[in-house]
């Protein structure tokens, strides 16, 4: 990607769905799969995938790689909260609330299972969103493109709540939606609130 796409402005290698899942396929989502999560829910990356990521490196080493190579590192990642740390009820990092207190177990997506909704009102779901942007950036992730977000159950108030925690963490990280979701936002007219 280095030699032949960043000379046309390509400069993100971009890690896609699913990361988190141990024996993900590119066949198709396999429902229910089990994810790597850390003790507060966040996704780490599958070690069988990237066996850089064993023992709680994260994605460090492959951002580091990547950076070397003089491009930036991004990461694809769903909407919500994984569904089995709702599951778990484990604790957000950093936060007095927990992963079950946030969820809103009635806005999932309909073709993968790994995670519910937030409930956006909750002062919880900044403190989600904090908390695992936070460890990404960390981990040297310079961009994120979310999916889901153009389903009947996104909405703008998400990609905003997504938005300002990525600015609360002091790191520049590039925010793109997934097309369906970019598509969906550019092309409806903003509406008066009546």
């Amino acid at each position: 990607m280095a030699e032949r796409l960043l000379p046309f402005g390509y400069d993100i290698a971009m890690v896609g769905p699913r990361w988190y899942a141990a024996q993900a396929s590119a066949s198709g989502y396999r429902p229910f799969a089990p994810l790597e999560l850390d003790a507060h829910g966040r996704p780490q990356p599958a070690a069988d995938r990237f066996p850089s990521a064993m023992e709680g490196l994260g994605f460090a080493p492959l951002a580091s790689r990547v950076h070397r190579l003089g491009l930036r590192f991004g990461v694809h990642l769903m909407r919500g909260i994984p569904c089995q740390a709702v599951g778990r009820g484990l604790s957000i990092a950093g936060s007095q609330w927990g992963c079950d207190e946030i969820a809103n177990p009635d806005s999932t997506c309909a073709w993968n299972t790994d995670m519910c909704g937030i409930k956006l009102d909750h002062p919880g779901a900044f403190d989600w969103y904090r908390a695992w942007l936070t460890q990404l950036a960390a981990c040297g992730v310079d961009a994120v493109t979310v999916d889901d977000l153009a389903s009947p159950n996104g909405q703008a108030g998400e990609v905003a709540l997504i938005r300002c925690a990525i600015d609360a963490i002091g790191r520049p990280i590039e925010l793109t939606l997934s097309s369906s979701a970019a598509s969906r936002y550019q092309s409806r007219p903003s509406q008066p609130r009546v």
